[in-house]
Parts: structure tokens; sequence; C-alpha cells
């Protein structure tokens, strides 16, 4: 049985993070889902198995907490330990999203296998530009679903939602590219 978590510890637990749970948290709130492997590669740099043990650690951490909840499916079968799980935000990570009041705060569970493999591809496409830009020292700003949709004028001049998988503005030192992002799984 699990037990409420107060906003009194709510509290604490907002103290207690570090800069790369806040990141974490962060990508997880835009992401919605995640592997282990993806938050690693996304936010611990570090090479080596130095980068893999924090990261462990990190979220270790983060699900004692309730932050973070791994759900029951593992990604692909081979890989073991926090790199193979899918993550999300648990109902502490909600509220601390929502800024400590999250009345809806619900554990959350596993889509049906086409949802769960189309947002770990939209997880991928945002952690191959973490990445990217890494290298190049750009940064970006990332929208994922349902903030990133717009209302725009169809083509006979009706009211319409665009409702892309994400939208991302990518800034370098001399240009900025504003991008919709659609993951296609062949369905």
């Amino acid at each position: 049985m699990t037990r409420r978590i107060s906003y009194e510890r709510l509290g604490h637990l907002a103290t207690e993070l570090t800069p790369r749970d806040r990141e974490i948290v962060a990508m997880l709130a835009r992401l919605h889902l995640a592997s282990g492997l993806q938050v690693r590669r996304a936010l611990c740099p570090e090479p080596g198995e130095a980068g893999d043990r924090a990261a462990r650690r990190a979220v270790d951490r983060l699900v004692r907490w309730r932050v973070l909840a791994r759900l029951e499916r593992r990604v692909g079968g081979v890989g073991r330990g926090s790199a193979s799980w899918t993550l999300a935000l648990d109902t502490a990570g909600q509220r601390l999203v929502a800024g400590g009041s999250y009345p809806n705060a619900r554990r959350p569970r596993l889509p049906r296998p086409a949802m769960w493999s189309h947002a770990l591809g939209v997880s991928e496409s945002y952690v191959r530009l973490v990445e990217a830009l890494r290298a190049t020292g750009g940064f970006m700003d990332w929208q994922g679903e349902p903030e990133c949709w717009r209302r725009t004028t169809g083509p006979h001049g009706e009211a319409t939602t665009l409702k892309p998988d994400g939208f991302v503005a990518v800034h370098g030192p001399d240009y900025d590219d504003l991008w919709f992002v659609e993951v296609d799984g062949g369905t």
C-alpha cells in the first residue's frame, strides 16, 4: 500500500532535489515517458561507467521518493537495470511540476503497446536533438503534447487544430529554427 505524500513532505522533496534531478523531472514533464537509457543520454553526458552510475543513483532516488515511477514493461529485453525501464512522473513528480497542487495526480500506467512505442519514439527524437545540440553549443525549447497543439485555419477557412507530437525551437549562435515534430510509427 502506498501512502499519500503530504504538502510538508512535498516541500521537503522540493528542497532535496539536485539540479540534475530537476532536469530529469522537467524532461519527463515535457515527454511523459522515457526509457532510463534516454534519461541517461539526455542528462548525464559523462561517458562510461561513471555517468551510468550517476544516472542510476538519480533515478533510483527519485523512484524511492515517488517523484518518478518505473512502469511495468521493460524496453527491449536484453537490457538490465534502470536503463531498460520505462519511466514517468509519479504523483509527487506531477505535484512538483504543478507547484504543489495537483488534485488529480494519479499513479502513471503504461499505455498500450502502440502508444508506448510512439511515446518512446518521440522521446528518442528529443534525446537526439539534445545530443546534437550538446556537440554544437546550441540549445532548444521543447513543447510536448498537448502544449504544442496550435489552433489554425483549415483549407476552407474552418477552424481546426494542428496536433503534432512536439514543437521545438532550436537556437544556435547565428540561427533560430522552429519545427513541428511528428513521429510516424508506420501505422
